[in-house]
């Protein structure tokens, strides 16, 4: 306590020079926090669009379909694309059925085709939703029109940039070319019911059309009953790789040969099962390297940061060049006196971190109940009107511990040098 005392004593008489030293500390733990919570709420956003808007929680494909990755899987535009027959989505559902933790469950039917305006002709990816499935709606926002009627066949959500090339507004009608698997050409129309922007996956340039799977099938030449896929929502994505494993031994337990990951295709009577990670792996990867820019710039700022405080430090220790002589003279070792050094400049990191933290904590608080407004219509795409914060308090132990620890290695050095003197020559230049 008395060291404690002490050293607050010292800090308070340079007060000036505490101020700085705290304004670098209570910087870096605000921006740390503050910038970490943003990150793993974009981070949490992109999850949301690829499971609400492709993959689900987790996906059950034919076993004789190609990787996993969703961006991989496009560059075939879905032309052959592998599909499970009414026999294999039966023998699915009755192992999902007798799985508590299935979740919900829904068909989809994806391949390619080529959209025709009186303007313009674009080609897309076609997801068929089941009639009763609204998860895709939380993946999209909607600009023209609305979502798509589970009574209505033969309409069509389009993102805005497949509509600003057709030059086509909501209530449109255009064509769409389509071939089916056996190799039959399908033309038909559709109505635009709504065009949408992607909630984070506008950034890459992702375009997709959605309509019911009825319609879907109609163009791929798919009977009633079959599907490309069954996707499964789940109550908490935090399961996933739980339920993953389960249903993996369940299936294979059923006498159901499955392929998993990267490995290579087998007989289209087997399965594929993947997870929205494995899906949605490009996506995520690249959302990954924007968030490790974003802590590779705070790392290159702790250490811009350290430099300023090792100069501070070094500064403190010629300020109290007379008073540590005095402490050797009287008896203090130099690891005594620099305990009463370091003591002083933990102090300073302590109360200013705490403070940049709890302001920063407090400001994602107010985020995560009223939202971060997005500051303009073309940031719409990525946070929303309103971006929701979603706190990771393993956040605060590691700014912490990164505070602490480059504040050790920045003022080590200076403070072992300041109090090595000997106390003659100190009390020599007195």
């Amino acid at each position: 306590m008395k060291l404690f005392l002490f050293a607050l004593k010292n800090a308070l008489r340079s007060w000036w020079r505490t101020i700085i030293f705290g304004i670098f500390i209570f910087l870096i733990s605000f921006i740390s926090i503050f910038m970490g919570a943003f990150s793993f709420t974009i981070r949490n956003q992109m999850e949301d669009a690829i499971i609400s808007g492709l993959t689900g929680h987790l996906q059950i494909r034919a076993g004789n379909s190609e990787n996993d990755d969703f961006a991989q899987q496009l560059k075939s535009r879905w032309k052959g694309a592998a599909y499970l027959d009414a026999a294999q989505l039966k023998a699915v559902r009755n192992v999902l059925r007798a799985h508590p933790d299935s979740g919900t469950v829904t068909p989809r039917v994806r391949h390619g085709g080529l959209f025709i305006s009186d303007k313009d002709k674009a080609s897309s990816l076609i997801i068929g939703l089941d009639p009763g499935s609204t998860n895709y709606q939380d993946a999209l926002i909607l600009v023209q029109g609305r979502m798509l009627d589970p009574n209505s066949r033969h309409e069509i959500v389009i993102v805005e940039s497949l509509a600003e090339k057709l030059r086509v507004e909501a209530g449109d009608r255009i064509g769409v070319l389509s071939r089916t698997r056996d190799g039959y050409t399908i033309d038909a129309a559709v109505t635009v019911a709504g065009i949408v922007q992607y909630r984070m996956l506008s950034l890459f340039s992702f375009s997709a059309v959605y309509t019911d799977i009825d319609t879907a099938r109609e163009l791929i030449g798919y009977s009633q009953g079959e599907a490309s896929d069954i996707i499964l929502y789940l109550k908490d994505k935090n399961k996933a790789q739980t339920v993953y494993r389960e249903l993996l031994a369940a299936f294979r337990r059923a006498g159901m040969p499955v392929v998993t990951g990267e490995e290579k295709p087998i007989a289209a009577e087997g399965i594929r099962l993947s997870t929205y990670k494995s899906m949605g792996g490009f996506f995520m990867g690249m959302v990954s390297g924007f968030i490790l820019v974003f802590y590779v710039l705070i790392v290159l700022m702790l250490l811009i940061v350290s430099i300023l405080i090792s100069n501070l430090i070094f500064m403190m220790g010629i300020e109290r060049y007379k008073e540590i002589g005095t402490l050797r003279a009287i008896g203090f070792s130099k690891f005594e006196t620099m305990r009463i050094f370091m003591t002083e400049i933990f102090c300073v990191t302590g109360f200013f971190g705490l403070l940049g933290i709890l302001t920063a904590t407090a400001l994602n608080i107010y985020f995560s109940i009223a939202g971060m407004p997005s500051p303009s219509a073309a940031t719409d795409f990525i946070m929303g009107k309103r971006l929701l914060f979603r706190i990771d308090c393993t956040q605060i132990l590691i700014t912490l511990g990164l505070l602490f620890g480059f504040t050790f290695l920045a003022s080590f050095l200076p403070a072992y040098k300041a109090c090595s003197l000997r106390p003659v020559e100190i009390l020599k230049d007195t």
